[in-house]
């Protein structure tokens, strides 16, 4: 496995398509067998059968669910609660969940009325009570009420994170705050979304990271750099990575292959070809030995050991292990299952 430090130009790419998901039901994953999704308990036991043809994660309470090729939603007791009537359908985050209905997206309530109209070409999840749209090919941002508040004049939006939203503009970000005022100018040519009050920002080819004054902190910058998650965050020096702590110490020296941010209070990171998961300490908690593996969620990660997909808790012990009749497929580590895919 390499780390392989991507060109500024294709980041922003990369920074819409990469997300994390949650299951806060219990919590409940997903599993796959014979082609249908169902869902496992933490103790790898079997709480609804695979009977689905797509689900994603249960978050607040509800999961989606595809059924003859539409997306709806389940309660966790495998109840259908919001018919399959759309053609894709996201997660529920703060009461909302994002549609898709004959092309155009929109935002119905866990009841399924609909709050915000089939107006826009594409529509994020709200934070901070606002959500990218685009009109045109340009992005820019509206609130739970589907009003506009920031115009569509942007190349790329991010949905807010801490008050700030990530925005780009002949291919340089920087960050408007709620009422559409840009509090950082477009100077970067490549951003993260602020996390734990701080911002990973490019500069002439350096990773550093900015306060949302816009001031460098740690009067160091890096190769490659991620946000700070768990008070650590990975960085990359020299081809190898490691961690710092919010007062930019190294705290894990820069030795892996491979490394994911942490989750759960573990890590994945690879010596040489083989992935295992570290403690904040740097110690290999469960020794590398996978060919791939997803960050902890709830206690539980999904792993790919010579050619089979499992699912482990902390002590290593794969609670789940998909049947030899099912293919990698969509089951992937790289690939987890999805109702369709995103725009």
């Amino acid at each position: 496995m390499k780390i392989l430090v991507k060109p500024a130009n294709l980041l922003w790419i990369l920074a819409i398509v990469i997300g994390c998901q949650t299951a806060d039901t219990g919590p409940l994953f997903r599993i796959l067998e014979n082609g249908k999704i169902g869902f496992v308990d933490a103790s790898g036991k079997v709480v609804l059968d695979p009977q689905f043809e797509g689900a994603g994660d249960f978050s607040e309470r509800l999961a989606v669910v595809v059924k003859n090729g539409k997306v709806g939603y389940m309660n966790p007791q495998g109840q259908i609660v919001i018919e399959p009537i759309y053609e894709n359908g996201f997660n529920f985050k703060n009461g909302l969940a994002v549609v898709v209905k004959d092309g155009r997206f929109g935002a119905i309530d866990q009841q399924g009325k609909v709050i915000v109209p089939f107006d826009f070409e594409y529509l994020s999840e709200f934070n901070d009570g606002l959500a990218v749209f685009s009109k045109n090919g340009l992005y820019g941002y509206v609130d739970r009420e589907g009003k506009i508040v920031v115009n569509p004049e942007y190349q790329l939006t991010l949905p807010f994170a801490e008050g700030m939203g990530l925005v780009v503009k002949d291919n340089l970000g920087g960050f408007v705050n709620t009422r559409g005022e840009v509090v950082l100018p477009l100077e970067y040519e490549f951003a993260r979304p602020f996390s734990q009050g701080l911002a990973v920002v490019v500069k002439n080819e350096r990773y550093l990271f900015i306060d949302k004054q816009g001031q460098k902190q740690f009067g160091r910058d890096f190769d490659y750099s991620e946000s700070f998650s768990e008070d650590l965050a990975l960085i990359v020096e020299n081809g190898k990575a490691g961690y710092i702590n919010s007062k930019g110490e190294t705290v894990i020296t820069p030795q892996f292959t491979y490394a994911q941010s942490f989750s759960n209070g573990l890590a994945p990171a690879a010596l040489e070809d083989k992935l295992g998961y570290i403690d904040v300490s740097g110690k290999f908690i469960i020794e590398p030995q996978f060919d791939n593996g997803l960050a902890f969620n709830n206690g539980v990660a999904m792993v790919r050991q010579n050619q089979r997909i499992s699912l482990i808790n902390k002590e290593g012990k794969a609670i789940w292990t998909q049947s030899e009749t099912d293919s990698l497929g969509p089951a992937g580590p790289e690939a987890p299952v999805e109702p369709s895919s995103a725009p």
